[in-house]
């Protein structure tokens, strides 16, 4: 059982309980960004770049944002309907949202035939949403963008490799052009750190 409530309608209070017109548009606006700028490379931002960044490896951040919004719960719709939230439907929703939006995202460079890129972006989005599910899951989906945005911030003025070398530092992982097996996992045990993260917080309303 999803949850308890006395509506009948129980995919109709499920759904208005997440905003989901705000996540469609970030995702949206973050494929749309993807597709214009396909090709586009950053070479300076505010410092120059040793290492040129392409532009569709940051729209994920978007992206994961939407997630993030998309799967946080509103709390006056929890009051409204007394609902009991289930663990199992939570993960299952947040699994559901994240597969779909990475989906969304990845098929505009499988389009152009960049398989590279395509692993590249689905690392991203990941990435993206974890940060973003923390900033949910310590406060609320308000501050969802704060995390992505600092990071994207701090690695681009920051994850340089020194000067002649070329690339980027580990951590910078966002700016890999490829998606490289040990970055893969450690990206996908961030998302699922951050998935129990927020279903605990979820835990302690019930």
């Amino acid at each position: 059982m999803v949850f308890l409530a006395p509506d009948r309608h129980v995919l109709r209070a499920w759904l208005k309980m997440h905003d989901l017109t705000a996540a469609g548009v970030l995702v949206a606006v973050s494929i749309v960004l993807e597709v214009g700028f396909s090709g586009v490379l950053i070479h300076e931002f505010i410092i120059p770049l040793w290492s040129s960044v392409s532009v569709p490896l940051l729209t994920p951040v978007l992206s994961g944002v939407g997630v993030a919004v998309a799967v946080a719960s509103k709390r006056q719709w929890l009051d409204i309907f007394h609902v009991t939230l289930s663990t199992v439907a939570r993960l299952l929703w947040i699994l559901l949202v994240t597969g779909i939006v990475s989906a969304s995202v990845a098929l505009p460079m499988l389009a152009s035939g960049s398989p590279d890129a395509v692993w590249a972006v689905i690392r991203n989005c990941l990435l993206f949403t974890a940060l973003a599910l923390i900033g949910t899951a310590i406060a609320s989906s308000t501050w969802a963008w704060m995390m992505p945005a600092s990071y994207t911030l701090l690695s681009l003025v920051f994850g340089q490799n020194p000067a002649g070398a070329g690339g980027f530092q580990w951590w910078a992982v966002a700016l890999h052009e490829t998606a490289k097996i040990h970055s893969t996992i450690l990206v996908v045990c961030l998302y699922l750190f951050t998935v129990v993260l927020l279903l605990a917080k979820d835990a302690r309303r019930i």
